[in-house]
């Protein structure tokens, strides 16, 4: 019987050896079908008297990004980003789903959205247009309900969006001025992003797809720890203008294709390297694009542990918050081959540690952590105990795998040969510092 039972396991979830390969034949089976399922739970999730039905086909759209997560991947080591990204978004799409089976009332629309810090969102009151007048796309109204509901995270225009936090947009909210200020944005982060990729691959560290330390063991102080603290800082820089290229890219789409308003492609961060406490970080400067999917599938399954054991409702809706951080942010890993690795649960369990102590030291002293000293402390916790989760990402392959492909990369086309030849042809003396440096962090 036991064998039976794993047979069936190993069927729908493979060993990570065991995965197949990605291929433009398998990708209708491995990433449109999951699409499609999820789609479908959209459009249930937003008509009356679904209940049956979502409940259903609830394990259907459940097995399809399984199958997505662990059943197939990129063939090489140097596709580990785009695979972790596949896995990543797998899992939240397993959340999403819980999401509209479980609570239909807390996805249905509303007419305004007031948030947090005053805006105003207003869902479309006519059937041929948009809340800013605009007439509708050419898809068809189930269709556009669906995939906005789908894509639909922090909750803009829904009821479990009430009250969120929305950052401050310095666009224009006209439909024209605002793509355009997007495109700008979207290219200006781009190159950034390709320029910070650029610059990782230079190191000998960084050209092994396999993956390795970020700690050099054999660099003199203070030099190891400059290089360990850099490289901790431009991880995080790395993965939030790729998180931007992706968010910008898809705001460009809602609004062109799908003639979404500008309003509900608000800014993907508010400020995170200007955040005065581990509280703000995560509640307002870090994205909030996952916060509903976190809160459904780990705080709320938290907060009803702690009101078992009688602690602080509050305490279990952190803590299980942060616990599904942590395994969405492992599991693309282990999928990868690259095992189980304990320092990303630990990052994320003392990052939720710290912000319930934050808590708990504004209600003992009467003050908040913030100002300077706050920005001192968000900068010391991100630098030291955020090598662990940098570490171990890139042991595992981050710093190796290929963000910018070559061929769209002006950085390496353009850039690098122009300074190179540059050097060549002038021998300025710090030439050759510069390639010491970067020869001898391997």
């Amino acid at each position: 019987m036991q064998s039976y039972i794993l047979t069936a396991i190993r069927t729908v979830i493979p060993r990570p050896e065991d995965q197949k390969i990605l291929t433009p034949y398998s990708f209708p089976r491995y990433v449109i079908l999951p699409c499609v399922a999820q789609l479908f739970m959209a459009y249930l999730s937003q008509r009356p008297n679904t209940r049956v039905a979502r409940i259903l086909f609830f394990p259907i759209s459940l097995l399809t990004f399984l199958n997505l997560a662990c059943g197939a991947r990129l063939d090489g080591p140097e596709y580990a980003v785009y695979n972790i990204i596949k896995t990543y978004t797998a899992l939240v799409g397993m959340a999403k789903a819980i999401d509209f089976m479980a609570f239909y009332e807390e996805n249905q629309k509303i007419t305004t959205h007031p948030t947090s810090n005053g805006h105003v969102y207003e869902n479309p009151k006519k059937p041929n247009q948009d809340s800013s007048g605009n007439p509708q796309s050419m898809f068809p109204l189930a269709l556009r309900d669906a995939c906005h509901a789908a894509s639909s995270f922090r909750g803009m225009g829904y009821r479990y969006g009430e009250g969120i936090h929305i950052p401050k947009d310095k666009r224009p909210m006209q439909r024209g001025p605002f793509l355009l200020a997007t495109f700008r944005q979207l290219l200006s982060t781009f190159f950034a992003l390709d320029m910070m990729d650029s610059l990782y691959k230079l190191f000998p560290i960084f050209q092994n797809p396999a993956g390795t330390s970020i700690y050099v063991n054999h660099l003199p102080e203070p030099k190891r720890t400059i290089v360990t603290l850099t490289i901790t800082f431009s991880t995080g820089y790395v993965i939030r203008e790729l998180f931007l290229v992706v968010y910008l890219s898809c705001t460009i789409v809602g609004v062109l294709l799908f003639n979404n308003p500008p309003s509900t492609w608000p800014p993907f961060f508010d400020a995170p390297f200007h955040s005065d406490s581990l509280h703000y970080y995560w509640a307002k400067g870090w994205h909030q694009l996952l916060r509903r999917t976190f809160v459904v599938c780990g705080g709320r399954p938290g907060m009803w542990v702690c009101k078992k054991l009688r602690i602080p409702k509050g305490v279990g809706l952190v803590l299980g918050t942060f616990a599904v951080c942590a395994v969405c942010h492992e599991l693309p890993f282990y999928t990868l081959g690259g095992g189980l690795d304990w320092r990303t649960p630990a990052f994320f369990f003392l990052a939720g540690c710290v912000v319930v102590g934050e808590r708990a030291w504004r209600k003992v002293t009467g003050y908040m952590v913030r100002g300077p000293i706050g920005r001192v402390w968000v900068f010391f916790f991100a630098m030291t105990v955020g090598q662990l989760i940098s570490d171990s990402f890139h042991k595992r392959g981050l710093g190796g795998s290929v963000i910018v492909p070559i061929i769209i990369s002006p950085t390496r086309r353009l850039i690098f040969p122009f300074i190179r030849d540059c050097i060549e042809k002038w021998e300025p003396g710090w030439a050759s510092w510069v390639r010491d440096f970067i020869s001898d962090i391997k």
